[in-house]
């Protein structure tokens, strides 16, 4: 849980002091307990408070894993799980993540808008995932399931695409596939 006071300042030139709030001298306990925060957090899609991507704080779409699933916004460099199909308009400024994991079992993951930074794609479960604008993936793409649909030619990055056992589909807005595209032995449909 995150509390915040109001620190104002008090006093003349030689009595400065910063109190919460009021100008009377307040003395004022927290219990409970805490939990030590992580510069990553794992966050899992919820949609709750909408359809929006982005690093507003009161933006609560995300359950944070690492917390008993607790109302969480998204942080730059958040790992991210996606496993309910709808439509999620990322930021027009666009996000960063850590890993980007989409795993729907059916329907449609449709990322929207903004471009999106992320350490890594994996695509699995039988659902499709639809991506358009220009996205970054360093450590590559990986489809071990579904259908990976792009809707722009630059919707995958330019790092290597991994393929097992999945489609990769396109629309009539991609003209170049340019990732090197590695097939496991399951295969791939290229539709």
């Amino acid at each position: 849980q995150t509390v915040h006071w109001r620190l104002v300042v008090f006093g003349g030139t030689s009595a400065n002091r910063i109190g919460i709030g009021k100008a009377a001298t307040d003395d004022f306990s927290l219990t409970g307990t805490s939990v030590p925060d992580v510069a990553v957090h794992n966050l899992l899609w919820t949609g709750a408070g909408g359809s929006a991507w982005n690093t507003l704080p009161g933006n609560t779409n995300w359950a944070n894993t690492d917390l008993a699933n607790v109302a969480a916004p998204f942080i730059t460099n958040d790992n991210v799980v996606i496993n309910l199909p709808g439509t999620i308009s990322v930021d027009a400024n666009g996000v960063t993540a850590g890993q980007l994991s989409i795993g729907n079992a059916s329907g449609t993951v449709a990322l929207t808008g903004g471009s999106i930074t992320g350490l890594a794609l994996v695509k699995s479960a039988a659902g499709t995932a639809s991506l358009n604008g220009f996205n970054s993936f360093p450590g590559g793409v990986s489809v071990t399931g579904g259908i990976l649909k792009i809707e722009s030619d630059s919707a995958l990055g330019v790092n290597p695409v991994s393929i097992d056992g999945a489609i990769l589909r396109t629309t009539a807005d991609v003209f170049t596939v340019s990732n090197p595209v590695n097939v496991g032995t399951a295969g791939v449909t290229l539709d």
